[in-house]
């Protein structure tokens, strides 16, 4: 048997795996709302989408402030309302939901390969933060750009991470300033909701000349 036709199998498996039944959207609460209407329109394109207003926070930002019983009581409140496969589109609500809920859990950017989708993109540069390459997203971001021509720049962003963020912003926003300087691409991809908006934010205040866009978006 080669290793192609087991290639083809494997991936046949896969899509039938995800694509059976219904994915409950869980997405990160700092996901702005144009950008979740688009995550929605282009899944609910492939897949049966469903979603429920009582899922509000996966809960990431109680275990990292150590509010462990608040957690708990969040992630079991949340837990009543998860019956099946969820999809996400954060990396840090995608280790959450898969160490501690224990639940079956996939980011979107897990199904773009599978399916029949195309990029109006030509050439970005993909920012990705220590949450992004933990969960491995950035390879898989950058395969699926790659795959359907994208001249890609791929960076490590830092200055994007919640903490940084809320205590010390002026620390945050020079770390996020020096990745920016970096780039020599008009176009800027993410997949992260809290590095998105903070990209955005940075570019609206200096002024810059930069695109920031969420993977969905370019997507049709």
């Amino acid at each position: 048997m080669s290793i192609g036709f087991d290639l083809r199998v494997s991936i046949k498996r896969f899509v039938k795996k995800i694509s059976k039944g219904e994915f409950l959207f869980f997405p990160c609460s700092e996901t702005k709302r144009f950008v979740l209407k688009k995550q929605l329109d282009v899944l609910s394109n492939y897949f049966s989408i469903k979603t429920k207003p009582e899922l509000l926070e996966v809960g990431h930002a109680l275990l990292e402030a150590g509010f462990t019983t608040d957690f708990k009581k969040l992630k079991a409140k949340n837990l009543g309302f998860i019956d099946g496969k969820v999809l996400t589109n954060c990396a840090r609500c995608l280790h959450v939901l898969r160490k501690y809920y224990k639940v079956e859990a996939y980011h979107y950017v897990d199904v773009l390969k599978h399916l029949n989708i195309e990029v109006n993109l030509n050439n970005a540069c993909l920012l990705a933060d220590t949450d992004d390459i933990a969960q491995n997203l950035h390879v898989k971001t950058m395969r699926f750009l790659t795959s359907k021509g994208v001249k890609l720049q791929f960076l490590e962003s830092f200055g994007s991470e919640g903490l940084l963020l809320e205590v010390y912003p002026v620390i945050a926003k020079s770390l996020l300033l020096k990745s920016l300087k970096k780039c020599d691409k008009q176009n800027i991809v993410t997949v992260n909701p809290r590095l998105f908006n903070a990209l955005k934010a940075i570019v609206k205040d200096k002024n810059l000349k930069f695109k920031v866009k969420d993977l969905c978006q370019v997507l049709y």
